[in-house]
């Protein structure tokens, strides 16, 4: 379930936690004082939202401050749907079955887990693959205004086809030439899906394969800028800024 902050609070991706205007406009600044902390801090472009973890703060598209288990949808972060026992929700929302039942044993259809967790080979991962590296642009390098595609690699192996004793490595990079597969540099991306190899353990019993490899790429955006206003309830006497708010922007 989407964590609900108050309204302009966005959600520290390091603690969990929704982080107050204050600690925004320290952020901001710097720590330097000259920073007026009474200000407010928000987004030059009304369609994207800011997100924070540590001391990294960007403005990207709603859609992606959404965490993994939610969607953006009517205007706000909607949980994905609950899905029966043995089937999980697919990007469209959908409950697609991956365990079912065979000569009494428990199978897990890894190709359908695949499709349905990470994407289809070759083509663009999902959300849960992709959202932690869309919501973390910097961790690839990506700044603001700016854009990239990564690419990621997730090796799989069940010894003796056991679910509950899956190995998973990612490698993820980030190619600035496709002409040049040296041009690229690592991603740490790996941290962030390990609690889907921890859901795939804990369907148990016996895999459809014994090993799979898939490729998929996750296009990341930088987003826009971050802009510091005076407070509206300072806008109302007019006598700095004659009913207009200041705005200075902030590129990361």
């Amino acid at each position: 379930m989407p964590l609900a902050c108050t309204e302009g609070e966005p959600i520290d991706l390091a603690s969990g936690e929704c982080v107050p205007v204050l600690s925004l406009r320290r952020l901001e600044g710097g720590g330097r004082r000259s920073v007026d902390l009474d200000a407010g801090l928000g987004c030059v472009n009304a369609d994207a939202g800011l997100v924070v973890e540590g001391d990294n703060l960007a403005c990207l598209p709603h859609a992606a401050s959404c965490g993994r288990g939610a969607r953006w949808k009517d205007g706000a972060c909607r949980p994905d749907p609950i899905c029966p026992l043995g089937t999980i929700a697919d990007p469209v929302g959908a409950c697609v079955s991956v365990v079912h039942r065979d000569h009494g044993e428990t199978l897990v259809d890894v190709g359908a887990w695949i499709r349905t967790v990470i994407g289809p080979d070759g083509g663009e991962g999902t959300r849960a693959i992709c959202g932690p590296l869309s919501e973390r642009p910097w961790r690839a390098g990506v700044i603001s205004h700016g854009n990239a595609v990564i690419d990621v690699q997730v090796d799989m192996v069940f010894p003796d086809n056991e679910v509950k004793a899956a190995h998973v490595a990612v490698l993820a990079r980030r190619h600035f030439d496709a002409h040049n597969v040296e041009a690229s540099s690592a991603v740490p991306a790996g941290r962030y899906m390990e609690p889907l190899w921890n859901a795939l353990r804990t369907l148990g019993g016996l895999s459809s394969a014994a090993s799979a490899t898939v490729h998929v790429h996750c296009a990341l955006d930088g987003g826009g800028d971050v802009a510091g206003a005076p407070h509206p309830e300072k806008e109302d006497s007019g006598r700095a800024h004659a009913g207009k708010a200041t705005m200075r922007e902030f590129t990361w």
